[in-house]
């Protein structure tokens, strides 16, 4: 989990201005981040 944590964190760093420009959707992601640890996406 703790590689995960770190992926995610890459992640959100990398994709902020998306985020700031569109809450909803880092709402979402943080909502699902179990659904998209189960799919590997950060693999």
């Amino acid at each position: 989990m703790d590689i995960y944590f770190k992926k995610i964190m890459i992640l959100l760093l990398n994709q902020r201005y998306i985020f700031k420009s569109n809450f909803y959707v880092y709402q979402l992601f943080m909502q699902n981040i179990p659904e998209f640890l189960k799919h590997d996406i950060f693999v």
